[in-house]
This record gives structure tokens, C-alpha cells and sequence, in this order.
């Protein structure tokens, strides 16, 4: 990236150089994310980058594509199995992919749904003292969106379901309070099988329910 931006602006003027050729400049890299560029006289022109990180691996009947945290998409993936070991996996009940185009945002049928989702489990745990603990996302393998009945479903990594309704409504202190009951929570024995429930009362009230589930030791 940095080889081609030097070719790029080099020998250009200053004065009538515009900065949106940039972004066209560096388009084909989807693992890129160009924050800001800003002309600095006499010779200066900087940019600011932020790398795109693989996150979510988002399987469709066609393919699966890797995203970043955004939801961006960067690569198809073509069977490349061992680049998805350590991604979070997102499957769609109910909703219809769109747009599944490399360099760009995914497209779909219930975007709030969807982005709300994906926006909750980079959420971060905040402890008493404002510190960050961790993200929602760090003790989950697997989300799964629904459409229709607006439910995100988060699988941990000892396999407990925490469901979150209508993520699209206070999504993120939902998740925020289901996740920190899942850590709380001291007895193991619940986390081997049980699901929560978190949903929001008509007086705005945070409800999470631990429900009984098949056991699966």
C-alpha cells in the first residue's frame, strides 16, 4: 500500500492534487480502511489507515466471506478452511444476503437487524471502574441472526446460547447484561447446557432468564 501511494503522488502538484483520487488510489485493498486524507503544504499529503481485520466469517447457501468487524466484506473465502479456524462464524435465518461484493459493505434483507448484531457483540465489558474487560465477542464462537422473529443468538465457547431479542432495539445493554451474567455466573454446571434470555419489559426494564435446555454433557 505504502509503495503505491509513493508512486501515486509523486511528482504530483500540491495545489491541484485531490485528495479523493486517494480513495480510488487504494480501492482494490479491502483490508484497508483509509480514516482520512488531509493535503499538508508545502509537500505533504497524509493519510491515515486503519487495517481491516478479519472477524466474522458470514456463510450463505452460495459461499462463506470473511468480514471485518464492521461488517465489511474483504475476501470470499474458496475453501480456504484454515484462514476461518479463528473467526467468528454468523449464519442468517430469515434474511436474504444482497450483497456479497469484496470491498464493500454486506447488503441484506433486514440491514438494522443484521448491523445491530454485528455492533453487539463488539460492544465492550466495562468494569466498575471504567476499565474495558473485554468485548462481547471475545467469549463467543457463533451468531446466529434471525429475520423474522429479530432474535440474535450468541453461542459461547462452552456452548451456552445467550439470545438476545430484538437486537435492534437496546441491543447493546442487552447484550451487555446477558454476557456479564453469563461470566458471573459461578456454578459451571449451568454454562455445559443451559440458554439465556434477554429481553427488555414495556417499562424499559433489562430482563435475563436462565432457561433450562437439554443437557449436553
Amino acid at each position: 500500500v505504502v509503495s503505491d501511494m509513493i508512486d501515486f503522488i509523486k511528482l504530483k502538484n500540491l495545489l491541484f492534487f485531490k485528495t479523493e483520487n486517494v480513495y480510488s488510489a487504494l480501492s482494490k485493498y479491502t483490508n484497508v480502511k483509509i480514516d482520512s486524507v488531509k493535503k499538508v503544504f508545502p509537500n505533504i499529503i497524509e493519510v491515515k489507515l486503519t487495517e481491516r481485520l478479519p472477524t466474522y466469517a458470514l456463510t450463505t447457501s452460495e459461499a462463506t466471506y470473511v468480514l471485518d468487524n464492521e461488517g465489511y466484506i474483504l475476501y470470499k473465502a474458496d475453501g480456504q478452511t484454515d484462514s476461518l479456524e479463528n473467526l467468528i462464524t454468523i449464519t442468517l435465518v430469515d434474511i436474504e444476503v444482497i450483497n456479497t461484493l469484496p470491498g464493500s459493505s454486506v447488503s441484506t434483507s433486514n440491514n438494522d437487524v443484521f448491523y445491530c448484531s454485528i455492533a453487539l457483540a463488539e460492544t465492550n465489558l466495562i468494569n466498575e471502574d471504567g476499565e474495558v474487560l473485554s468485548k462481547v465477542k471475545d467469549c463467543v464462537t457463533k451468531i446466529e441472526i434471525s429475520g423474522r422473529v429479530k432474535m440474535a443468538t450468541l453461542t459461547t465457547f462452552s456452548g451456552v446460547n445467550i439470545k438476545i431479542n430484538k437486537p435492534d432495539e437496546d441491543g447493546i445493554s442487552k447484550a451487555v447484561k446477558g454476557v456479564t451474567e453469563y461470566h458471573e455466573l459461578i456454578n459451571d454446571y449451568y454454562k455445559t447446557y443451559d440458554t439465556i434470555d434477554v429481553t427488555k419489559t414495556d417499562k424499559g426494564e433489562i430482563i435475563v432468564t436462565w432457561t433450562s435446555g437439554e443437557n449436553k454433557r
